[in-house]
């Protein structure tokens, strides 16, 4: 009889839970239901082992499994039955090797809730089990070094599920209590089925690669411009899927005029969707961090990720077949460098000061020279969620995108952009960034008082791994924060290497001026290239017939600037 009291113990707590609004109480009250449960099932176990067979203890789970291949796990064998074990804490050491292959050093905790992960892939067919998975991560306090203190907590788990055997993941799962989503952005309320069954049709049943866009009311223009690029120019066929944030972000009449373009558009409010803890991530107020939920929550194994302002030089799918990108499953870019200050700067050496540095991070100038303020520009983000390195890698760039995590780096971070590389840089993962740093492109003039030439309309130029130029951002108005000021055409871009500009002097230009003066030693890294010149012009004509056409078809969708394009 006295077995059953932790059963007992547990349905309570989870139930003061889920009555509970407090999300501080509630996480408390779950991490109580799930301890009391795993006292129960050790307890069970212990008496299964004594009566029942082993095939019968450990009887195959009716749970989703993948159909092209086994799971990607990493096999060790027990020789012995399983037996208690204690979960970590933050407090804890951190593992010897910040690798998915290390080991890590456990210690006897209190302090935070039991928890476990199994995330297991499919690599060939991306479909998403959760056999079982853990309670959030215990709080810790907001120093400099709060999202370390984290990463140490979930490797210690991440290398867990690496070092752990198939049949003890199942018998794992034996709590539904406990069957709560990986990290607490997501909605604890769903219970392991569900969630199941909502990823697998949501993030992996669809088609494997497409397009992520976030757009708002005020980038719609410029949303609509990318969207044309990529149809119209690019004759690129992958599906898009965009994202805002509430019906005050994006008025009806411009949702109705995208998803008209053709049916593989797809317009849906993040903050509706029902996985996430709305307390946690608070996404109505996120603005540029709600990015990286929107990557999540994409229908695509492969999302490209882009701001609305973003211009494309070539069709993105040539992104997928990236040496990089294949190697590593994430595709990032370099900011461009400008002398704007040191937070950020001092915050990632503080944060970073106790890691082993990746050669990614080690090899820039950025961090060997410290060399400019901003390290990476989110305007073109690839995560290849079908990797379980790089799923687990994302949702913890989620969790540092928290409201309570933006709070904490409001100061330091210029938002969300750094955590896209920082959350695998503290997990020890792997990811890349192109060597690049962001150069200028604009037109092409007379004038500056150094050589005598200068771009007009700057926007922030990046480049494929061969070199050419392979998207920018800026959008293509003279002013994005003043779309009236007509659309730019732009004709020549500045060679890659930035670094000299800053040795110089002129690169810590701010973000909002459009004129870039081009000294006269660097006069000949400066092109003028027609192709691109053409393509441009290409782009303008096939906006401003679209914005024609959406005037006549979706006024109200073009309400703030119809009297532009009405004839």
């Amino acid at each position: 009889m006295y077995a059953f009291l932790p059963l007992v113990l547990s349905a309570v707590c989870g139930a003061v839970a889920l009555s509970n609004s407090q999300p501080q109480r509630r996480r408390i009250f779950l991490g109580l239901s799930a301890f009391f449960f795993l006292v129960f099932g050790v307890t069970f176990n212990t008496r299964l082992q004594l009566t029942t067979p082993e095939s019968i203890l450990y009887e195959e789970e009716q749970l989703p499994s993948p159909t092209k291949s086994s799971p990607i796990i990493v096999e060790e064998t027990q020789e012995e039955e399983d037996v208690e074990e204690t979960l970590p804490s933050p407090d804890d050491p951190p593992p010897i090797e910040h690798s998915p292959s290390s080991t890590t050093q456990e210690s006897p905790s209190s302090q935070s809730p039991p928890s476990t992960i199994d995330v297991v892939i499919s690599e060939d067919d991306g479909e998403l089990m959760l056999p079982s998975s853990f309670l959030s991560l215990a709080p810790t306090d907001k120093s400099t070094t709060y999202f370390a203190k984290q990463a140490d907590f979930a490797l210690q788990l991440w290398n867990r599920y690496q070092t752990t055997d198939e049949r003890t993941k199942k018998w794992r799962g034996i709590s539904k209590l406990m069957e709560t989503l990986v990290f607490p952005f997501v909605n604890q309320s769903m219970i392991l089925d569900t969630a199941v069954e909502y990823f697998t049709k949501l993030s992996y049943s669809g088609p494997q690669r497409g397009y992520v866009i976030l757009m708002g009311g005020h980038h719609f223009r410029m949303g609509n411009h990318l969207v044309q690029m990529i149809r119209k120019i690019w004759k690129s066929n992958l599906p898009i899927e965009i994202f805002y944030l509430g019906d005050s972000d994006l008025p009806l009449p411009q949702r109705q005029y995208l998803e008209s373009i053709d049916d593989q558009i797809k317009v849906r409010d993040l903050t509706q969707l029902p996985i996430w803890d709305e307390n946690f991530t608070s996404l109505k107020d996120a603005g540029w961090s709600a990015k990286p939920y929107g990557v999540l929550a994409s229908s695509f194994a492969e999302p490209i990720l882009m701001d609305a302002d973003t211009v494309l030089l070539q069709n993105p799918e040539v992104i997928y077949e990236e040496k990089s990108y294949l190697d590593t499953g994430i595709m990032l870019w370099h900011d461009r460098v400008t002398d704007t200050g040191t937070k950020t700067q001092n915050y990632l050496r503080e944060l970073l000061k106790e890691r082993k540095i990746s050669e990614t991070l080690g090899g820039t100038k950025y961090w060997t020279e410290k060399q400019g303020e901003h390290f990476a520009e989110s305007g073109l983000v690839v995560y290849n969620k079908r990797r379980p390195e790089t799923l687990f890698g994302l949702m913890f760039v989620l969790w540092m995108n928290g409201k309570e995590q933006r709070d904490h780096t409001r100061d330091f971070l210029y938002g969300e952009k750094e955590t896209f590389w920082l959350g695998f840089e503290l997990l020890g993962f792997k990811w890349h960034i192109q060597p690049e740093v962001g150069g200028a492109m604009g037109k092409l003039q007379s004038g500056g008082t150094h050589s005598g030439m200068q771009l007009k309309d700057v926007g922030i130029l990046h480049f494929n791994s061969s070199g050419q130029p392979l998207w920018f951002n800026g959008g293509m108005y003279v002013l994005k924060s003043y779309p009236r000021g007509g659309l730019k055409v732009d004709q020549g871009w500045s060679e890659k290497d930035a670094w000299a500009y800053h040795h110089q002097g002129t690169w810590g230009a701010p973000r909002w001026l459009i004129d870039y003066d081009i000294y006269q030693n660097h006069r000949d890294e400066v092109k003028k290239d027609e192709r691109l010149a053409q393509l441009i012009q290409d782009s303008v004509k096939v906006i401003i017939q679209s914005e024609r056409d959406m005037y006549k078809s979706f006024p109200k969708a073009a309400e703030s600037w119809k009297g532009e394009f009405s004839k």
